[in-house]
C-alpha cells in the first residue's frame, strides 16, 4: 500500500469513521508497545474519549485498539458522531490526537496506568476455566501458550519511547483505510444507548436481539437467566454490550407478561 484508501458507505447506522492502519503480528515485537498505545487511546478515561466526547463534543463514542492476529495485524481508530457532526470532523480530530503522541509522546502517569491495568487483566482473566480456556486458545491461534505467559513481562517492559515510535512508524496516512458511515435516507435512529457502545459491536448486539426477541416467554426467561450469569466472567469490555442486551431483553419480557 502506496497510499491512503477510503470508502463511503451508507447503513442503517449512526454516521461514524473506522480508520484502519496496517500493523503488525500478534507475536511481533512492537505488538506491546501498540497494545499500550491502543490502551492509552481506549475506554472512559482514554484520551480519545476524554477529548472527543466530553471536552470537544464531536463524538458519542470513542477509542482505538490493536488487533494482532498470526500473520498480521491491524491498528484501529473509531468514532460515532455527535447528532451535529460529521464523520469528517471526528476523523480530523482522532488525526490530532495521534499528532500530539507522535510529537510529544504519553506521559508517565498514562504509561503506569495502562500497566497496571494490564496486570490485574492478567490475572483476572484465569480466575475461572473459561477465561483461561479463551485466553490460550487465542495464544495458540496467533503463536503458542507461551505468548500468553510471557504477555504481562512485555507489556512491563514497554517504555514511553517505544509508544511514541510505534506511532510514529505505523500510524501515517499512507499506511491507514478509512470507512466513513453515513445514514443510510429514511433509517431509523440508533438507539442511543446503543450508540455508545463500541461501534464493531453494535451489529452484533442488534442481530443477537433480533433472534433472542423472538422467542417465547418461557425460553426467553431462561436465555436472561444465562446471560446473567455469565455476567461476572466475561472481558469488562463486553460487560456493557451483555448489560445493554439484558435490559432490552427484560423490557421484552415485562411486555409479554402484561399481555
Amino acid at each position: 500500500q502506496t497510499a491512503e484508501q477510503r470508502m463511503y458507505a451508507e447503513a442503517e447506522t449512526t454516521p461514524s469513521v473506522r480508520v484502519s492502519y496496517k500493523a503488525v503480528p500478534e507475536v511481533h515485537k512492537d505488538s506491546p508497545a501498540l497494545d499500550v498505545l491502543g490502551s492509552v487511546l481506549n475506554g472512559r478515561s482514554g484520551r480519545l474519549y476524554k477529548d472527543l466526547v466530553l471536552k470537544q463534543k464531536v463524538a458519542t463514542n470513542a477509542g482505538g485498539y490493536a488487533a494482532g492476529q498470526k500473520y498480521a495485524g491491524t491498528f484501529v481508530l473509531t468514532g460515532t458522531s455527535a447528532s451535529d457532526k460529521k464523520p469528517e470532523d471526528v476523523e480530523k480530530a482522532l488525526y490530532a490526537e495521534i499528532e500530539k503522541i507522535q510529537k510529544d509522546g504519553i506521559s508517565e502517569t498514562e504509561l503506569q496506568k495502562v500497566k497496571n491495568q494490564s496486570l490485574a487483566s492478567s490475572y483476572a482473566r484465569i480466575e475461572n476455566n473459561m477465561g483461561l480456556m479463551i485466553q490460550l486458545a487465542s495464544s495458540e491461534a496467533a503463536g503458542t501458550y507461551k505468548d500468553f505467559l510471557d504477555e504481562p513481562k512485555q507489556i512491563q517492559a514497554v517504555t514511553r519511547a517505544d509508544v511514541q515510535r510505534v506511532a510514529k512508524q505505523y500510524l501515517t496516512r499512507e499506511n491507514r483505510n478509512v470507512l466513513i458511515y453515513t445514514r443510510k435516507g429514511g433509517a431509523a435512529p440508533v438507539d442511543p444507548e446503543l450508540a455508545k457502545l463500541p461501534e464493531q459491536m453494535q451489529a452484533g448486539i442488534q442481530a443477537q436481539l433480533a433472534q433472542i426477541e423472538k422467542l417465547d416467554l418461557p425460553k426467553l426467561k431462561e436465555v436472561i437467566g444465562q446471560m446473567e450469569g455469565q455476567v461476572g466472567q466475561v472481558p469488562e469490555q463486553v460487560k456493557p454490550a451483555i448489560e445493554y442486551m439484558l435490559k432490552k431483553l427484560r423490557a421484552r419480557v415485562q411486555k409479554l407478561e402484561t399481555k
